[in-house]
Parts: C-alpha cells; sequence; structure tokens
C-alpha cells in the first residue's frame, strides 16, 4: 500500500511539464509518476519579492498545520528559489519565489497537499522594547506614538523603529518598557454613536531572547 502522484504537478518556473492525464502524449524524459517518500516531508512556501532577500539555507521555521492546529512543527529552510513564478495570481504583477521548508521528524499524520502557516525565523533580537504595529504611525519622515503621561494624557512621542514584522514593531528610542500606547491616535474621529470613541490601550513590552 502506498501513494503514487501523477507527474507534471510541479509548478516551477524552471520545469514546465504538461499534467500526466489519460490521452496525455509523453515523450522521453517525462515524469509519470512518482511514489513519494512519506517518511520526509515540506511545506512548500511562497515568498514576495520584497522580503526574499531576508530568506536564506538553513534559516530554522515553525510550521503549523491547518488541519492540526493544536501541534507545532519545526524545520528548517533547503531551497531558495533562484526565479520568481511568472506572475501572482488573477494577472497580479506580484512576484513570489517558491521557498521549501523541510519538516523534522517523521509524522504519520501529515498528508500531501495539507494547507499550513509557516515562520521562517530571519533573525533573532536581544532585549528589545516592541509594540503593537497599528501604534506608530508615519508623519512624513517621522514616526509617531502616543503614550500615556503620569496623569493619563495622552503625549505625542517621536520614536525610532527598528524590525517589526505584520503583528509587533520593533522600538529603538522613544517609549520605556512597561508604558503604554495609544493603538488609534487621539484625533477628532467619531464612533457610531456620534461620540469619540474610547482610546484602546495596550502595554509595551520587553523581550530577552
Amino acid at each position: 500500500v502506498g501513494l503514487v502522484v501523477y507527474g507534471g504537478r510541479d509548478r516551477s518556473p524552471w520545469r514546465q511539464q504538461t499534467a500526466i492525464e489519460v490521452g496525455t502524449e509523453v515523450h522521453e524524459g517525462f515524469d509519470i509518476l512518482t511514489i513519494p517518500d512519506m517518511t520526509e516531508m515540506a511545506a512548500r512556501v511562497n515568498i514576495h519579492e520584497s522580503d526574499i532577500t531576508k530568506i536564506e539555507r538553513e534559516q530554522m521555521a515553525r510550521i503549523r498545520i491547518e488541519a492540526f492546529p493544536g501541534r507545532e512543527l519545526n524545520g528548517r529552510v533547503v531551497r531558495v528559489a533562484p526565479l520568481p513564478e511568472t506572475q501572482g495570481r488573477w494577472g497580479s504583477d506580484d512576484k513570489l519565489y517558491p521557498v521549501r521548508v523541510l519538516i523534522d521528524g517523521k509524522h504519520e499524520w501529515l498528508m500531501p497537499g495539507m494547507t499550513a502557516e509557516v515562520e521562517i525565523v530571519v533573525s533573532e533580537l536581544d532585549d528589545v522594547v516592541y509594540v503593537p504595529l497599528q501604534a506608530v504611525s508615519g508623519d512624513g519622515d517621522r514616526r509617531v506614538a502616543f503614550v500615556l503621561d503620569r496623569s493619563g494624557r495622552p503625549e505625542r512621542r517621536n520614536v525610532q523603529t527598528g524590525q517589526f514584522n505584520d503583528v509587533f514593531v520593533e522600538i529603538v528610542e522613544g517609549i520605556e518598557a512597561g508604558e503604554q500606547v495609544l493603538l488609534l491616535a487621539p484625533s477628532g474621529e467619531r464612533g457610531e454613536d456620534g461620540e469619540s470613541e474610547e482610546p484602546h490601550l495596550a502595554p509595551v513590552e520587553g523581550v530577552e531572547t
């Protein structure tokens, strides 16, 4: 008992081959079928061109499988494609580079084609201060945040930011760990009831890795 995969399913831009199916005309060198090694599984991730320079072989990764939300796997980058996909979906001009992440260990519950969320560790920061990404906004060429002072009033601060992801941003200068920042700037915006919305607060975190 095993799994057989028809050839021609590799969508890599450097391998152009018609998908094998009933009635397909084949030629010498065509992959007709393969028997995959289920003891070694990998995740295929598409990285946008704006981030591909951060990705290197042997970087560690964390993998979460959608069908098993309570489990987290470890892995490492084993291949970074030298060429991007020809174009993004729906005619987009975005260029996406396929990256292969090998999953550590053997997991019999993993199946080909499962949806996964992959987090690649591109750098590690020691003893940093960070806040939610939406707490920092742009003002020309400056970055600003609003911090509650000792009297509980919002104070505008110019901040210097460092690295960031889609959730948090590093604060290099301008805010101290333990202070509270506003997630929304205290402006004249009104809520649906016509009254000013209450500012949402978030603690400023410090972390050592």
